[in-house]
């Protein structure tokens, strides 16, 4: 009887034990899940929020299935991130991990540097024993905390990189930095005080100074670093059930939590693209979900930067929606705002303070934001899509301009120069346009040294070597005591490549400072550049043009119409798949940088019947094409030639979008016609034309632009000698006038 009741109770404790493990396992299960919940809902509230969209939406779309799918999608992604960053730390751990390995056991043993140092001093040598869980684990310990330290130092040294030189530079320089620092600590060791206090301040600026997703990585990356210690000193789990009760298991969940969403708020957010045909129309967006009453689509405006504006989430009643195709190129939002982890901690405590981000690596690719597309030209607008028009200037005269070609020249003259007057269209991204030279005279830079005027260091002339006067008058340019020397000096930087100094100097000089950039580009009529906007004429009367006008013959009467732009810059290193619509953020490199910038098309006329036969458009140096007038590739606005300038370096084309290959580079090369961003058009009839014949400084011999003694002396050295190369395709002296340049190379002397 004793044996039947033991046996009866040593039944019931084993099947109460069994109760236990499979309530902990069912528990252990439905956390597991509910962490998979939690997961998504906070990765999918979290991308809302970074693509400025509200987080209210959240509500509506938090169906179980679709917070399981992210949660799983989300975990999966860092898992599999976090097993390649364990194995390579763990590669790394190798690096002197014979003359180490006693070392980094007893700093996980000891709980920390200083009590693993008086260990080891104590201990001499004497073993220490090992981390219960094993070798591995310590030697992916060492290894992550290598790597931290060696990937902060890297991105210290490559800001101060950055500073100095392109970006390449700085991204060669983390790498080359991280590699070495990794080396040097890992052969170097954990018991050094002083290392551990170098990483906690180096790990306090790159936090506080970081964008906040960068912020809480490194944070992460730190506590990884620290956790890792105390997760090495667990036992080794021996069941699957065991392993879901373990801290192991719990510790690296929530590691996995503050990954997933740093990764996640790192901008651009995109969505899977979805276009809704509904009864009013096609309708375009980012698909978030649909419920019984229709489909959430997020939609915003994308801007030449590859940044977007006026985000919202709209919801499409499903009654309106009569077909629905998800899928394509992804759609993209990304505000362009980088704040730092310092600034975000000031303003959730009332300072207003704007640290700097000195740390904004981008994780993810750059893309086109929003809906991508090329505007669609509409039937019978010569200008094609996206073309802002705007009105005449007051009174007929640009704003700081000449007095126009009807004031001041015959009136048949006049009438012939307007009526084939070209209609000029310039991407609003380019950020110049035609203007008149005594626009850029009015420039003002934005330092406080040097010469200066009303508070600003103004453009000069420079006479021999030195700022003879600042700013100078349109009077000042006259062949009268210059020399082929004198230049004028822009306030702003020339050698960086970086077209935005040369444009915020014109923008001040006009009484209109650059706002932050994303404001000008979400409205680009604010800039109101047919106020400035002016086109020059030259009647070059009737000449033998055939070797400057490939392809007409000779005896034809030249109307010539210049475009003077304040800067020229050569996109030369691009990302081409971001160019038609996001120029600004595809333009990684420029070359041929020269301030002032003149450039023409030629009308070429039958010299009896005053009829026009062709249109040359200049191009570069040697690049010129000369089209017949009746040519399919042009297109005419009220009887006006239209003409496009390419981006940056505004060569003359028939205007279209897309890009154009340069034969004379061997293709290795292109113009780019941009669209997608929006064009100015300077309409022939309300933009007005001056006469160069009758200009002032028409024939001054200077340079309309810097020309620096070595830029000229270099200009000057042979073909073969690399440092006319530099003069020519890199940084290039400015352009002399009209009249003493191209096929007008002797009129100035025949004046004389």
């Amino acid at each position: 009887m004793a044996g039947a009741g033991d046996a009866d109770t040593g039944a019931r404790e084993s099947v109460a034990g069994d109760v236990r493990s499979f309530t902990a396992l069912a528990a252990s299960l439905a956390g597991l899940v509910g962490y998979v919940y939690l997961f998504g809902g906070l990765v999918t509230w979290v991308r809302l929020v970074t693509a400025r969209l509200p987080g209210s939406t959240l509500t509506a779309l938090a169906a179980p299935r679709t917070l399981l799918i992210v949660g799983l999608e989300a975990l999966l992604f860092v898992v599999v991130a976090f097993a390649v960053a364990c194995v390579l730390c763990y590669l790394v751990g190798r690096i002197g991990w014979t003359r180490r390995r006693r070392d980094w056991h007893a700093v996980v043993l000891h709980r920390g540097v200083a009590r693993a140092t008086a260990a080891r001093e104590q201990a001499r040598d004497a073993p220490l024993g090992e981390a219960p869980l094993g070798e591995r684990a310590v030697r992916t310990v060492a290894g992550f905390n290598v790597l931290v330290l060696a990937a902060l130092i890297g991105l210290a040294v490559a800001r101060v990189v950055d500073l100095l030189f392109p970006n390449w530079a700085a991204v060669v320089a983390f790498f080359a930095v991280a590699a070495v620092a990794v080396w040097r600590l890992a052969t170097w060791g954990p018991l050094h005080w002083r290392s551990h206090v170098a990483a906690i301040a180096l790990a306090a600026v790159v936090t506080f100074f970081a964008s906040a997703p960068i912020g809480v990585l490194v944070l992460s990356s730190v506590a990884v670093a620290a956790l890792g210690r105390r997760i090495a000193r667990l036992e080794r789990p021996r069941s699957a059930v065991a392993f879901l009760h373990s801290p192991l298991l719990w510790g690296l969940l929530a590691v996995y939590v503050f990954v997933g969403l740093a990764f996640a708020a790192q901008p651009p957010v995109s969505f899977t693209r979805a276009v809704l045909e509904t009864r009013a129309g096609r309708q375009l967006g980012g698909y978030l979900g649909r419920t019984a009453d229709g489909v959430y689509l997020a939609t915003c405006t994308g801007l030449a930067n590859a940044t977007s504006r006026t985000e919202r989430a709209v919801l499409v009643p499903a009654g309106d929606i009569e077909h629905t195709t998800l899928g394509g190129p992804h759609y993209t939002f990304d505000s362009g705002e980088r704040p730092s982890l310092a600034a975000i901690a000031l303003k959730a405590l009332g300072i207003d303070a704007h640290p700097p981000t000195w740390f904004h690596p981008d994780l993810r690719g750059q893309e086109s934001t929003c809906d991508a597309e090329l505007p669609a030209d509409v039937p019978g607008d010569a200008l094609g899509g996206g073309a802002l028009v705007g009105p005449a200037p007051p009174g007929g005269r640009a704003s700081g301009g000449e007095a126009p070609i009807a004031d001041t020249s015959p009136p048949a003259l006049a009438a012939l120069a307007r009526r084939y007057q070209p209609t000029l269209e310039v991407t609003v991204a380019d950020r110049f346009w035609p203007v008149s030279v005594a626009n850029v005279l009015q420039d003002r830079g934005s330092t406080l040294y040097g010469l200066e005027h009303h508070g600003r260091r103004a453009t000069c002339l420079v006479r021999g070597g030195r700022c003879a006067v600042s700013p100078p008058l349109l009077a000042d340019l006259t062949p009268a005591g210059a020399s082929a020397d004198d230049y004028l000096d822009y306030p702003a930087s020339l050698g960086d490549g970086d077209p935005t100094s040369e444009f915020s100097a014109f923008l001040r000089g006009q009484g209109t400072p650059l706002r932050a950039t994303g404001d000008w580009l979400a409205d680009p009529a604010a800039l109101d550049p047919w106020r400035s906007a002016q086109l020059y004429l030259y009647d070059a009367g009737v000449g033998t043009y055939g070797r400057r006008y490939p392809g007409a013959p000779p005896g034809l009467r030249s109307l010539q119409y210049w475009f003077f732009y304040p800067f020229n810059y050569l996109p030369t290193a691009v990302a081409r798949r971001l160019m038609a619509t996001s120029p600004l953020a595809a333009d990684l490199a420029n070359t041929d940088l020269h301030e002032g910038d003149w450039e023409h098309v030629s009308v070429l006329l039958n010299p009896r019947t005053l009829k026009p036969r062709f249109l040359y458009m200049a191009r570069h140096d040697q690049e010129g094409v000369t089209l017949p007038w009746n040519s399919s590739q042009l297109r005419f606005d009220d009887g006006h030639p239209i003409v496009q300038a390419a981006f940056g370096g505004h060569p003359s084309y028939p205007n279209g979008c897309g890009e154009h290959p340069r034969a004379i580079l061997n293709n290795l090369g292109s113009d780019w016609l941009v669209c997608g961003s929006g064009r100015f058009a300077f309409r022939a009839e309300t933009t007005p034309l001056v006469d160069l014949a009758r200009a002032s400084w028409s024939c001054w011999p200077g340079h309309f632009g810097e020309a620096t003694p070595s830029q000229l002396r270099n200009a000057r050295r042979a073909e073969s000698d690399p440092r006319r190369a530099l003069a020519k395709y890199v940084l290039v002296a400015g352009p002399r006038s009209p009249l003493r340049q191209a096929e007008n190379a002797d009129v100035c002397r025949a004046a004389r």
